[in-house]
């Protein structure tokens, strides 16, 4: 049964534009797994260096990470890529955004 809808999506990957390239984003959260606090931060760790090593856009990148994210950390990680975009420095947005990172 195939639904041709171009609505429908039934991979669990969302492609998002990159340029040139397009990449797939997989959703994690769709698995429903429980992850702990300081899982969801040692990734968030993780991709700020990837974002300072390939000097991407951190409001840009935090905010699709936020999008992979349930509950109260995706409310977290989307404050804190807002503070980003508004050119707010790193360590402010991180000291105005409890439990981003601890």
């Amino acid at each position: 049964m195939t639904n041709d809808s171009p609505n429908s999506d039934p991979s669990p990957a969302t492609t998002v534009s990159m340029g040139d390239r397009n990449q797939f984003v997989f959703r994690l959260s769709r698995l429903g797994a429980w992850i702990s606090l300081s899982r969801r931060q040692n990734s968030l760790l993780e991709l700020l260096e990837v974002i300072h090593r390939e000097r991407l856009d951190p409001a840009n990148w935090i905010a699709h990470y936020a999008n992979e994210e349930r509950g109260w950390y995706r409310r977290r990680l989307r404050r804190f890529s807002e503070r980003l975009a508004k050119g707010t420095p790193w360590l402010e947005a991180l000291e105005q955004t409890p439990y981003v990172l601890s």
